[in-house]
């Protein structure tokens, strides 16, 4: 039960960050996709290029791989260099990697499945990073600090449910048979 107090009270605080300063939490989510991004390229490089062993996947794969690290150092460096001036930028620049990356992803994809190699995964990736594309591209407007503050009441909210849980305050609620 004590996990679920410290998951209660990291909910409540995202919450409440989501809810009061939602640039903040934007900046926060980009540099954190940027070192996803880098990561993601540096992967790319060292294990999955190597999957298929076809000079056209490797060149796509590889061109993925350093546009993945690239883009991830611009929006991890960029940012916090100029004090938070150029997040629209970044974040369109963040979206626009995505939806190329998913692109890439697929062709990706096809050939693994003609080479009879499974890849749910990459199915995954593909979907995730589209949903994370549009939502960047809508996140630094007016629409998008108001989904981030409604998401941020729920956060709340939940995080308030966790920690009453966890601390047994809806214990008197259950039945005893």
């Amino acid at each position: 039960m004590k996990s679920y107090s410290v998951l209660g009270i990291i909910f409540v605080l995202t919450g409440l960050i989501m809810l009061f300063v939602p640039e903040g939490f934007i900046q926060a989510v980009m540099v954190s996709l940027g070192v996803a991004a880098f990561s993601n390229g540096v992967y790319i490089l060292v294990k999955s290029r190597h999957l298929i062993d076809a000079r056209p996947f490797l060149n796509v794969m590889t061109v993925r791989a350093v546009l993945s690290m690239v883009v991830g150092l611009v929006a991890i460096v960029l940012p916090l260099a100029l004090a938070g001036t150029l997040w629209l930028i970044v974040s369109w620049i963040l979206a626009g990697y995505l939806v190329l990356s998913a692109a890439l992803q697929i062709y990706g994809i096809v050939k693994l499945r003609e080479a009879g190699i499974p890849a749910p995964l990459f199915y995954y990736e593909t979907g995730v990073s589209l949903v994370l594309a549009l939502i960047l591209f809508f996140m630094p407007g007016t629409i998008g600090i108001t989904l981030i503050r409604i998401a941020g009441a729920m956060v709340l909210l939940g995080g308030i449910g966790t920690l009453g849980w966890s601390l047994g305050y809806f214990d008197r609620f259950r039945k005893t048979i």
